[in-house]
C-alpha cells in the first residue's frame, strides 16, 4: 500500500479522507486565526465569529464527508471483500489439510511396502 498516493481504488476512500481532511484544515484555520489574535480577541470578534461560523460549517460538513465515505466504503466494499478473503483462506486451510492426508498416506504406504 503507498501511504503517500491518493486512494485512486475507491470512491468512498477518497470520500472519507477529503472529509477527513476538509474537517481538520476547518479546525485548524479557526484555531490559527484564535492564536493569531490572542492578545486583541475582542477587538477581532467580528471576524472570529464570522470565521468561527464557516469553520464550523466547514468541520461539520467534512465529519458527515468521512463518516458517510467510510460507510459506504465498508459496506459496500470492504465486508464483501472481508468474506471472499475468509473464504479463500478457508478454501487454502482444507487444501492443506488435504495435501497432509495425501503425505500421511504415500508414508504408511511406503511403509508397508518396507515392512513386506
Amino acid at each position: 500500500m503507498n501511504i503517500t498516493g491518493i486512494p485512486t481504488d475507491s470512491l468512498y476512500k477518497w470520500m472519507a479522507l477529503s472529509g477527513i481532511t476538509f474537517a481538520i484544515a476547518s479546525t485548524s484555520i479557526f484555531l490559527s486565526k484564535v492564536y493569531e489574535y490572542k492578545e486583541s480577541i475582542i477587538e477581532h470578534q467580528a471576524e472570529l465569529e464570522f470565521i468561527s461560523s464557516a469553520t464550523q460549517l466547514g468541520a461539520v460538513f467534512g465529519t458527515i464527508t468521512a463518516v458517510t465515505g467510510f460507510s459506504l466504503w465498508y459496506f459496500k466494499l470492504q465486508k464483501h471483500i472481508d468474506i471472499e478473503q475468509a473464504a479463500k483462506a478457508e478454501e487454502q486451510q482444507i487444501k492443506t489439510q488435504m495435501a497432509r492426508i495425501r503425505l500421511n498416506q504415500e508414508k504408511n504406504n511406503a511403509a508397508q511396502i518396507e515392512s513386506t
